[in-house]
């Protein structure tokens, strides 16, 4: 870590004993008259080597995401209540007392000007309250102009829990108190939800793996606390993680919606997230956004911030998919007043993929906010709740379209009550003559009330639809402007033979009790998708080549033994898959470009699925995607891979190949082979070290970089290389019986677990009973080691495949509570 962490490691409790407490929590008020009037349009671009500043009450948990963000990002944490005390010899409390107030406060400005100018660069500061006092917030507002200053803040329960001298109520009053002040010192906002606070049904999708072996889960309480604020500092930085594990890679990560075909915006209303009125997991199916829906004209006040982030925080917990904000209000002019433009700012503060603006605004209040969007996209909103005399033919129309394209929205939606179904038609019109113009962004428009209903269903881009079984009095009933969900559209899509049913399936050799049809036919089913998924076993690929060429043919998984013979069959592979030398998804393409070519990987993926001949086949790898993410999901933060992490990969196989590629792709440096037939682990050396030499994976490795990431390990009896740090991540492909049936009773040699902060292991193989191996990691769960099996495995890349197969969103917790259907309850052995 660059110069290393200043001050000692790390929990929320850290800096219990020596952090002050502001004035106020002994009935003083210092910092709260210390200003409070923002300076101006809020700073959101950065330079990727600033600092980052961390700042809110004690109890926040600023420590905390302080490291996990320094070591993440490889910064020094610099705490500056430690680094007041190194300076002037006596912690800031005792200082106060020592030498008065203003005395203090003197000292205390000249510190905090010199510590933020000397860690301007590659470093995460942390800044309690009481730093504001006197002269602290004037400077650090003036920090805030060139540098990220992330205001974190939380529940009175959770701050509670960690000042336990105050009541709930005393704490709501302050953070009331302080809110102000926070936010005018700094430009974007994190809700820490509370670990130990019951917010329904929002465990993210990295927790939300069917809990087993629970006395290893301990060493993973902050993974939700770490996805979630890493993704805002992510956003902050504007594609920071492009050279860091953090990286999205899944299908759908780093592609605009408004590029993919028929995508849904699930619209939920605050109270009904804060009330727990709707399953979270059940909503998001078949949709591929999340929209949380703000009724200014009831939350124009400070409470109403602090129930915003918290819904959005929890939302943010319960889904991978991008989120949109959309402010409302009945009362039109409320839209010029200074509470939608309030909670707008607050809205952008807090980092969402996409927030809605009404295009009502004028120039002078509708230019600053598009101008600090930060990394989020801005649609600009005209809803137009009087149908204009020509309708959608009327001037107005693209007039709204027009202002937000000059005013730099990513995207328009317009909307209008329907007047009967032929609005469809005309819709169709619009849409088309907006195409035709100059510098068109994408529109999103349709007709609201029952009659628009039909409209709602061919507009292509992030159709509002509402979740299932909604109660007709709560929230979202009243913010949604339609009445129609996710699968119902995508029903009437496929009757009114918009959409084609199309068969999928999984091809290997003996594949008759794969689990992956039970996984995607219960996806198809709940997302009103028309197809059909099933089992092919063969001994050779004839079968396939027949089956491809079929006019239904959706596209297949490719199962052993067939994964490397597969892409002498195939027109084009994916640079992931050409890199492995595997592949095991297959689609098929059934139109060429312009110029007679294929098309790119992106216009593969979203290509719309349709019945036709075939004309080519695209090989995809969704196997390291998986394995990257057990290995993300099992790592502590303890063990965040860094420069001198290494990893163990046991076997040589094909799926050994897809395991040594996650692991470079995740930035580890130090990998290891080891395989019973040592010639094939060198093969395997070799294949990837040429890889790294030629420059083709130069999107993982530096340029600096002057050995190949992957190495050789003799034999399972050899000793741990002395030079390096014994592995945190180890990954075992050796199938657990040999082709004769026989046990391999596979286990690791003890040396080889010397992680003093453990690790994880994750065994590819799903068949009972219980492994050696498994067996071997749950006794070491004490010591930090965490273990992961096929059924961890196999959902992960199968959300992928899913993905890739059909153009549409996974429903991931749905596909994996229907795999564990078949995990069974003595399986632990």
């Amino acid at each position: 870590m660059n110069g290393g962490v200043h001050g000692r490691e790390i929990s929320a409790t850290s800096s219990r004993t020596n952090s002050p407490l502001p004035a106020a929590l002994n009935g003083r008020a210092e910092w709260a008259r210390a200003g409070s009037v923002s300076n101006g349009l809020r700073a959101t671009r950065f330079p990727l080597s600033s600092s980052l500043v961390l700042i809110g009450l004690p109890g926040a948990g600023k420590s905390t995401l302080g490291v996990i963000a320094a070591t993440a990002y490889n910064r020094r944490l610099v705490e500056l209540d430690k680094v007041f005390a190194e300076v002037v010899g006596t912690p800031s409390i005792a200082y106060r007392k020592l030498h008065g107030p203003a005395e203090y406060h003197r000292r205390h400005a000249e510190v905090l000007k010199d510590t933020l100018e000397r860690y301007s660069q590659d470093a995460v500061i942390i800044c309690g309250i009481s730093d504001l006092e006197n002269h602290g917030a004037p400077l650090l507002r003036n920090y805030a102009a060139t540098h990220p200053v992330i205001h974190v803040t939380r529940d009175a329960i959770g701050i509670q829990s960690y000042l336990k001298a105050l009541t709930i109520e005393r704490i709501s009053q302050l953070l009331a108190a302080s809110d102000k002040l926070l936010r005018s010192c700094s430009n974007y906002d994190f809700y820490n939800l509370s670990e130990t606070t019951d917010h329904g049904s929002t465990t993210s999708p990295e927790s939300a793996q069917v809990t087993r072996q629970s006395s290893e889960r301990g060493f993973l309480t902050l993974k939700s606390v770490e996805r979630d604020f890493l993704a805002l500092v992510q956003k902050v930085f504007h594609g920071f993680d492009r050279w860091l594990p953090q990286r999205p890679v899944e299908p759908f990560a780093n592609m605009e919606l408004a590029s993919r075909d028929r995508t849904f915006a699930l619209s939920l209303g605050v109270s009904d997230v804060l009330g727990r009125s709707v399953d979270l997991d059940h909503a998001q199916v078949g949709v591929d956004c999340v929209e949380l829906t703000i009724d200014i004209d009831v939350r124009s006040n400070r409470q109403g911030y602090h129930e915003v982030a918290q819904a959005f925080a929890m939302l943010r917990r319960s889904t991978t998919l991008p989120m949109l904000i959309n402010m409302t209000s009945a009362k039109r002019p409320q839209l010029e007043s200074k509470a939608y433009l309030e909670m707008a700012e607050h809205c952008l503060r807090l980092g969402p993929e996409l927030c809605a603006i009404d295009l009502a605004l004028d120039d002078i209040h509708l230019a600053p906010l598009i101008a600090s969007r930060g990394d989020t996209k801005i649609m600009g909103v005209s809803d137009f709740t009087q149908r204009p005399a020509k309708g959608w033919q009327d001037d107005k129309c693209f007039d709204k379209y027009k202002r937000a394209r000059d005013v730099k929205c990513d995207m328009v939606k317009i909307t209008m009550p329907a007047r009967d179904v032929d609005d469809v038609f005309s819709i169709h019109d619009f849409r088309r003559k907006i195409k035709e113009s100059a510098d068109s962004i994408p529109l999103i428009a349709f007709a609201t009330g029952s009659a628009g209903r039909t409209s709602k269903c061919f507009n292509t881009i992030l159709t509002s639809v509402q979740p299932p079984n909604v109660d007709s009095a709560s929230e979202v009933s009243k913010t949604t402007d339609g009445q129609l969900t996710a699968r119902e559209v995508t029903m009437a899509l496929f009757s009114s033979f918009a959409l084609e049913p199309l068969q999928f399936f999984v091809y290997g050799g003996n594949v008759e009790a794969s689990l992956s049809p039970a996984m995607h036919n219960a996806a198809y089913e709940a997302c009103g998708l028309a197809y059909t998924y099933r089992t092919k076993s063969s001994k050779s690929l004839d079968e396939f080549k027949e089956i491809s060429a079929g006019i239904t043919f959706g596209g297949s998984a490719i199962a052993q033994p067939y994964k490397t013979a597969v892409i002498d069959l195939l027109d084009g592979l994916s640079p992931h898959a050409k890199a492995i030398g595997a592949a095991n998804t297959v689609v098929p393409i059934r139109d060429f470009t312009e110029g007679g070519q294929l098309p790119d990987e992106d216009k593969v993926i979203t290509q719309r699925r349709r019945q036709g001949p075939v004309k080519a086949l695209y090989g995809f790898n969704t196997d390291w995607i998986g394995l990257r993410a057990c290995i993300r999901r099992g790592l502590s933060p303890a063990n965040t891979i860094q420069a001198w992490s290494s990893a163990l990969v046991c076997g040589a196989g094909g799926m050994a190949r897809a395991a040594v590629y996650s692991l470079i792709s995740l930035g580890v440096r130090n990998i290891f082979v080891c395989n019973r037939t040592v010639s094939h682990a060198q093969n395997l050396v070799e294949h990837y070290n040429r890889l790294a030499s030629e420059g083709l994976l130069s999107q993982f490795i530096p340029d600096k970089e002057t050995h190949g990431p992957v190495r050789l390990l003799d034999s399972f009896s050899s000793s741990w290389p002395r030079d390096i740090r014994h592995p945190t991540m180890i990954i075992n492909c050796i199938p657990r019986r040999t082709p004769a049936g026989q046990s391999t009773d596979f286990s690791l040699p003890d040396d080889w677990l010397k992680s003093p902060t453990g690790g994880v292991v994750v065994e590819v193989a799903y068949d009972f009973p219980v492994s050696p191996l498994a067996r071997q990691i749950r006794k070491a769960a004490p010591k930090g080691w965490i273990f992961l099996d096929g059924f961890d495995m196999i959902p992960e890349q199968a959300y992928s495949q899913f993905e890739l197969l059909t153009g549409r969103r996974a429903p991931r917790k749905l596909m994996l509570t229907e795999i564990m259907k078949y995990y069974p309850a003595d399986a632990e052995g």
